[in-house]
């Protein structure tokens, strides 16, 4: 009797560990199937995130790679856009620079725009210069948006591609160009006041954009003392020391502020140009230390609270 009852109950685990071994085994399979097709979902939603991110890249990441809007050009190696003058009425006068990957003989380069008013295709001429490098100028709106393109013509096909542009008017372009610049060699604070030596200039830093100086009426340095002008000192034509071109320039030497503990003394450039565009811009700002002001300690080298920003045209 004991016997037969243990035959049963031995029969009856051995069935039941049977069945948990194999439900075990089909509930593992359908798990690991379905975190495989999870899991490459996943890696299919992040390749196209990635590749959406990339054709968000600033497009001046690289210089003025045509990285920033496709991973590569198939009509050009480099391009520049130049602007050749201050705007008039709405309007300055553009120079486009390309040079070709591989163009031949019967093949055709064409720029074109879109915007308000969008004008023919205008074709891109070799350089008498180099033979290699294709231009042509145009009169875009520098205040209104603006898509550029350009068509390549080989064989009776047309590519067309975007040029990479970085903002959405020329407009926009030119104030990125731009940028005022503090050099100060000494900058201390003592006695109740800060106290600077140095220069701010006026600069063209990725110079592929040209402006003279004298386009503008009036050019000035404004000094801000916890928001509220308390200086301003009007700039003038000088030498850069780097590229000996005329620009935009003021000099310090020993130029004192005096401040309370914690006041944040502030340097802006502002100018208006021939054709009433202003410009303004922060160049960098200090900030007093909250104790120590008084003191005679002008060994003590205070550092910029803030940087220069972006140039802003209206």
């Amino acid at each position: 009797m004991h016997k037969s009852l243990y035959k049963a109950a031995l029969v009856f685990l051995s069935v039941f560990l049977l069945l948990f071994i194999g439900l075990s085994v089909f509930f593992y399979t359908s798990l690991r199937d379905q975190i495989s097709q999870e899991f490459l979902q996943l890696r299919e939603g992040l390749s196209a995130l990635n590749a959406n991110v990339s054709s968000l890249r600033d497009p001046y990441s690289s210089s003025l790679s045509p990285s920033g809007f496709q991973e590569e050009s198939q009509i050009y190696s480099d391009f520049f856009l130049s602007i050749l003058s201050p705007p008039k009425d709405g309007h300055a006068n553009v120079l486009l620079q390309i040079r070709p990957k591989s163009i031949r003989q019967d093949d055709h380069l064409y720029f074109t725009w879109s915007g308000s008013t969008p004008m023919r295709p205008q074709k891109l001429e070799a350089s008498t210069q180099d033979g290699i490098t294709y231009s042509c100028q145009a009169n875009l709106p520098v205040s209104s948006p603006i898509s550029l393109y350009l068509s390549l013509e080989q064989d009776g096909q047309v590519t067309n591609e975007m040029i990479p542009f970085s903002s959405s008017t020329l407009l926009s372009e030119l104030a990125g160009s731009l940028a005022a610049y503090a050099n100060f060699r000494s900058v201390s604070i003592g006695n109740g006041c800060f106290r600077f030596t140095g220069d701010i200039t006026l600069q063209d830093f990725r110079r592929d954009y040209f402006l003279y100086p004298s386009s503008f009426k009036s050019s000035d340095v404004v000094v801000r003392l916890n928001g509220k002008e308390i200086d301003r000192f009007p700039m003038a034509v000088q030498k850069d020391r780097d590229h000996s071109d005329a620009c935009l320039g003021i000099s310090f030497k020993d130029q004192e502020w005096e401040v309370n503990p914690g006041a944040l003394l502030e340097f802006y450039f502002e100018a208006e140009d021939e054709h009433g565009l202003h410009y303004s811009q922060m160049i960098e700002s200090y900030m007093a230390p909250s104790h120590g002001v008084a003191e005679d300690s002008m060994d003590y080298s205070p550092v910029p609270y803030a940087y220069a920003g972006y140039m802003e045209i209206s």
